[in-house]
């Protein structure tokens, strides 16, 4: 029992923080480049500290499952009769392992939404010909030069944190950086089995 609410208050907590990292991403466009900095960075301190809260009870809940997995296999071989199959085996700790995989498909959604989905948004604002900005009634080019250089400091930002793996503001797997990049794909093959 103690595991499976791990795993859920693990799930809770990241899906928590993930609603809030896509609210910051929807409303990204609509924010002052100052107020960006701050929300990003309050975001990415709340992500750290989730870590840090989160990082025993992860241990825990792997380890432990683990644990329980290699003792369950050990004492299956080493009896003479075989009480159990290896079916029953699998039966046994199936649903412990469906939580596992849902925990760390949960972890990696978040981390998603830190960097991918925040990248995604900077994307779609950046826009084809930045000369055409330029010419519009109002705009003066200062500006247009002003937000282009925001962009693309804020794209190269993501990129980087991205491409390298660093990722920052992450909520770590066994110091395992990971975002479920794949999570999407991994669903639908899943509800078509």
């Amino acid at each position: 029992a103690y595991f499976a609410l791990s795993c859920l208050l693990i799930s809770w907590e990241c899906r928590e923080m993930e609603l809030r990292a896509l609210n910051f991403a929807r409303s990204f466009p609509q924010l002052s480049p100052s107020q960006r900095w701050l929300q990003h960075a309050a975001l990415g301190s709340e992500v750290k500290s989730l870590d840090d809260r989160l990082s025993p009870l992860i241990r825990y809940a792997f380890l432990q499952r683990l644990a329980y997995l290699g003792l369950d296999l050990a004492r299956q071989s080493c009896e003479v009769t075989l009480p159990f199959s290896l079916v029953h085996y699998l039966f046994r700790h199936v649903m412990f392992l469906s939580a596992l995989a849902w925990t760390l498909w949960r972890i990696g959604k978040l981390n998603f939404a830190i960097y991918e989905k925040l990248h995604n948004v900077v994307m779609d604002l950046l826009p084809r010909n930045w000369a055409d900005l330029g010419h519009r009634p109002g705009v003066k080019q200062e500006e247009v030069v002003l937000q282009r250089m925001h962009m693309e400091d804020w794209y190269k930002y993501l990129q980087h944190n991205i491409d390298s793996g660093r990722r920052e503001a992450c909520v770590c797997v066994f110091a395992l950086r990971f975002a479920a990049k794949s999570h999407v794909v991994a669903l639908s093959v899943l509800t078509l089995l």
